[in-house]
C-alpha cells in the first residue's frame, strides 16, 4: 500500500511538472501565434502600399507621355511661329523698298508738275544727290528707284538753306513759297557761312589724297570737287536764275535726309555765271565716310591699310578695334594710337559744313567728359592720320591727317527732320524719338562735337 501512494504522489508530481511545461509551450506558441498574426498584419499593410505606389508610377508614366506629346507640339508651333516672324520681317523690308520706291515716283511726279524753271533749279539738286522740300519725303536721284529695292535705309542727312533756289519774281512768288514754307531757327554763329563771296568757277578745290607713306592715293568715288557747278537738265532759258543773279544768305532750313552716297554730290551750288554761290548746304553723314574737302579713299580692307598706307598696327591697337563694334552706339567709338600718330573711328555721325567737319554724338556729361579727356594733346596739336570704318560702305576709308578741337556749338536735334530723328535715335541703342528726344530735354544727353580740321597734304 505504501508503495502505491508513493507511486501515486510521484505521478502527479510528474504530472504537474508536465502539465506546467505544457502551460510554457503554450503561451510561447500564442505568443509567436501572435507575431505572426501582427507580421502578417504589417505585410499586408505594406502590399497596400506598394499597390497604391505602383498606380502613381502609372499616372506618371502617363503624365510624362501627355509631357513629351505636348513638348514636340509647342516645338512644332514655336518652328512655325519662328518662320512667321522671318517672313514678317522679309515683308516689312520689302514693304520698305516699296515706301522708298513710291516716294522715288511721287518725288519724279511732284518735279513733273512744277513750274519748269522751278522744275529745272530742282532737278538739278535731285541729280546731284540731295533733297529739296524739307517738309516732305526725301527727294531721291534719278538713279534710286532701280537700287533701292537691294540698298540699306539712307544714313545721310542734309542740311540746306532756305535759299536753294535764288528770289523768284512776283509772279512765281506763290509757287516757291508753297515749295518751301516757312524757315526755322538757324544753327546759330558756330555754323554761319563767311560771306565774302568767291569767284567759283575757277577755283578748284578737289586734291588727291596722300597716304601716310607719302604716295598718293586718288579717291575711289570722287568724281567732282566741292565748288564745281552741278549739272543742268532742264532746258531752255531760266529766267529766275538770270533774274537774280546775289546771293542772299538767310537761316537754315530743316535737316532732312539727303538720298545716295555721301561720296557724290555738291556741299555748295553756284548761279549760272559762275560768279557766287546761291545756296550752302550742311551734310550729316551717319555711319557714312563724308566728302571732306581733300577727298578720302577707300573702302578698303583691314589688311589693305597696311598694304596701301603702310601702316604698322601692333596686336593692342588690333584688339581696341576689334573692341569697337562692341561699344554701344550711344557714345563716340574713337580709338587713338599715340605709338603712331594714327586715330580710328567706327561708324560716327560726321557732320560736314563749308567751314569744317565735325564729329557728333549725344552722351551723358560723364561719357563726353571721358572721351574729351581721352582725346589726346598731340591730336589737338600735332594732329592724328585718321581712318574711319563704314558699315555702310563695309571698309576703312582714310581721311587724312587731321587735328582735334571741342568747340562749343548750339545743338542740332532740333532742326533735324522726323525722318533724320528716327535715323539717330535708332542708331542711339534703338531709343525711340520721343525716348531720344526726352533725355536731351532733361539733359541726360548731351551733345558732343568735335572738330575735325584737316592739316593739308600728308607727308611721309
Amino acid at each position: 500500500m505504501a508503495s502505491e501512494a508513493a507511486d501515486l504522489e510521484w505521478a502527479r508530481k510528474d504530472f504537474a511538472t508536465v502539465t506546467s511545461t505544457l502551460d510554457q509551450v503554450h503561451s510561447r506558441l500564442a505568443s509567436a501565434l501572435r507575431a505572426a498574426h501582427t507580421e502578417n498584419a504589417e505585410l499586408k499593410q505594406r502590399i497596400s502600399e506598394l499597390e497604391a505606389s505602383t498606380g502613381d508610377i502609372e499616372r506618371l508614366r502617363a503624365e510624362s507621355r501627355a509631357l513629351a506629346s505636348e513638348l514636340v507640339k509647342r516645338n512644332k508651333e514655336l518652328g512655325e511661329r519662328e518662320a512667321k516672324v522671318d517672313e514678317r520681317e522679309m515683308l516689312q523690308k520689302k514693304l520698305a523698298n516699296m515706301r522708298r520706291v513710291m516716294r522715288d515716283l511721287l518725288s519724279e511726279q511732284k518735279n513733273a508738275l512744277l513750274p519748269t524753271d522751278v522744275a529745272d533749279d530742282i532737278r538739278s539738286h535731285v541729280s546731284d544727290g540731295v533733297g529739296v522740300d524739307s517738309s516732305s519725303a526725301t527727294v531721291r536721284p534719278h538713279h534710286s528707284r532701280t537700287a533701292s529695292t537691294s540698298s540699306s535705309p539712307q544714313t545721310d542727312v542734309t542740311i540746306i538753306n532756305e535759299d536753294v533756289l535764288p528770289t523768284p519774281p512776283a509772279s512765281q512768288s506763290s509757287s516757291f513759297s508753297a515749295l518751301h514754307g516757312p524757315v526755322p531757327s538757324g544753327l546759330g554763329p558756330a555754323f554761319e557761312e563767311d560771306k565774302t563771296h568767291r569767284h567759283a568757277g575757277k577755283q578748284r578745290v578737289a586734291s588727291a589724297s596722300n597716304s601716310p607713306a607719302g604716295s598718293p592715293f586718288a579717291p575711289r568715288s570722287q568724281t567732282s570737287d566741292l565748288l564745281t557747278p552741278p549739272r543742268t537738265l532742264g532746258r531752255g532759258p531760266r529766267p529766275m536764275a538770270q533774274a537774280q543773279g546775289s546771293m542772299r544768305l538767310s537761316n537754315l532750313s530743316m535737316i532732312e535726309l539727303s538720298p545716295g552716297s555721301s561720296e557724290s554730290g555738291y556741299s555748295m551750288r553756284e548761279d549760272r555765271d559762275d560768279d557766287m554761290p546761291v545756296a550752302n548746304r550742311w551734310k550729316i553723314h551717319v555711319a557714312k565716310p563724308p566728302r571732306l574737302a581733300g577727298g578720302n579713299t577707300g573702302p578698303f580692307e583691314f589688311r589693305e591699310l597696311s598694304e596701301s598706307f603702310g601702316l604698322d598696327v601692333d596686336e593692342e591697337t588690333v584688339s581696341a578695334l576689334d573692341a569697337l563694334s562692341d561699344e554701344p552706339t550711344d557714345s563716340l567709338r574713337l580709338h587713338i594710337a599715340s605709338s603712331n600718330k594714327t586715330g580710328f573711328l567706327y561708324d560716327p555721325n560726321l557732320l560736314e559744313t563749308p567751314n569744317g567737319t565735325y564729329v557728333v554724338s549725344w552722351g551723358s556729361a560723364k561719357t563726353n567728359a571721358k572721351i574729351a579727356a581721352y582725346i589726346a594733346p598731340d591730336a589737338r596739336k600735332e594732329g592724328l592720320q585718321m581712318f574711319m570704318w563704314s558699315t555702310k560702305k563695309g571698309g576703312w576709308f582714310y581721311l587724312g591727317k587731321h587735328k582735334f578741337t571741342i568747340p562749343n556749338i548750339r545743338a542740332i536735334w532740333d532742326v533735324l527732320t522726323p525722318h533724320a530723328q528716327r535715323t539717330l535715335a535708332a542708331k542711339h541703342s534703338g531709343s525711340s524719338v520721343a525716348e531720344f528726344a526726352a533725355l536731351i530735354k532733361s539733359g541726360e544727353l548731351k551733345q558732343l562735337t568735335v572738330r575735325l580740321e584737316r592739316m593739308g597734304p600728308v607727308s611721309a
